[in-house]
């Protein structure tokens, strides 16, 4: 499977800059889709926007946390991801029935179902999430097209926009363009009675300024859907301190550290262990940098609810 990463081609960028400077000369046009049994608003001038990311990431839906919120099976990779610009209502918030209408509209349509993710300016947050524009196909006049999660729900007021920096990338003028439809038309968290407290000047997400390292170290717990567990990831070069990252999920999960160039051909110790919360679970734990195994083990009759890997002196170089 490719490495995830921003698709920013030159190409691409052209494109959707062309495609902005057409969208702000014209009016946006509201159209009807279905999705699953709902009746949603779109804008027709949405429906080629995949166009411009010709080289997706492909995937299912395997775990749906909430409408921004999901858990994606790529191969042997179980990224989560988080939908980018997008905060939904919070719960239990005079909001909350948006929150949980824009969870119901997308769990029935995503869950279970193959998806593309395309990316911008950042591929993952602080917390390791993915960043990611989700699309899903829709029948609409006969044709299948490609529709955004994000812009759904943006359009359908169903969420905020929130840019992940001041930096941003051009797609992001789309994000805006959408969360302005549904403001302009009073539509979900901008009706009269709510939009008083929202402001189109959004907090900024908090993501880091980092470029992907060309070197992944993979922690990938497997074994019995939706069994909890917790444990720790330590990790450092031979003779000087190491890093202890504790770690928490829900197989299946894919656990991400970057390594930088220094780390070619360095002897490093590696500690793995994790354990489920729930007796009686299969569990796999396999690590990995990048393509390459380092390690797999797997619960068994003598140690039913951990499993622990212990690497000693071991190198790799990406060379």
């Amino acid at each position: 499977m490719r490495e995830c990463r921003p698709f920013v081609t030159m190409k691409s960028i052209l494109l959707i800059g062309f495609m902005v400077l057409a969208l702000c000369a014209f009016s946006l046009t509201p159209i009807v889709i279905d999705i699953g049994e709902n009746r949603v608003t779109y804008l027709r001038e949405f429906l080629d926007l995949a166009s411009v990311f010709p080289d997706m990431d492909r995937g299912s839906v395997g775990r749906f946390e909430d409408a921004a919120h999901m858990d994606i099976v790529m191969g042997r990779f179980y990224p989560k991801v988080r939908l980018m610009c997008i905060r939904l209502p919070e719960a239990d918030s005079p909001l909350d029935s948006y929150l949980n209408y824009a969870n119901q509209l997308l769990k029935g349509t995503l869950e279970n179902r193959e998806v593309l993710l395309s990316y911008g300016a950042y591929t993952y947050d602080a917390d390791s999430n993915y960043l990611s524009y989700l699309w899903f196909p829709v029948e609409f006049e006969g044709s299948n097209v490609m529709v955004s999660a994000n812009l759904l729900l943006l359009v359908n007021g169903l969420a905020e926009f929130v840019p992940e920096s001041s930096r941003g990338d051009v797609f992001q003028t789309y994000l805006e363009k959408a969360r302005d439809f549904a403001k302009d038309t009073g539509i979900g968290i901008w009706k009269e009675e709510f939009a008083s407290g929202l402001s189109t000047e959004a907090t900024i997400h908090i993501s880091k300024d980092r470029n992907t390292s060309a070197r992944r170290l993979t922690v990938t717990v497997t074994g019995t859907y939706d069994t909890e567990y917790s444990g720790y990831i330590s990790i450092g070069k031979f003779l000087k301190e190491e890093t202890r990252r504790d770690i928490t999920g829900v197989i299946p999960h894919t656990h991400l550290i970057e390594l930088d160039d220094s780390w070619d051909n360095e002897y490093f110790n590696l500690t793995v262990s994790i354990a489920t919360k729930q007796k009686d679970r299969k569990m796999t734990v396999t690590v990995r940098i990048n393509d390459t195994l380092l390690s797999t083990r797997s619960t068994s009759e003598y140690s039913r609810d951990r499993v622990a890997i212990y690497m000693i002196l071991a190198k790799y170089s990406i060379k």
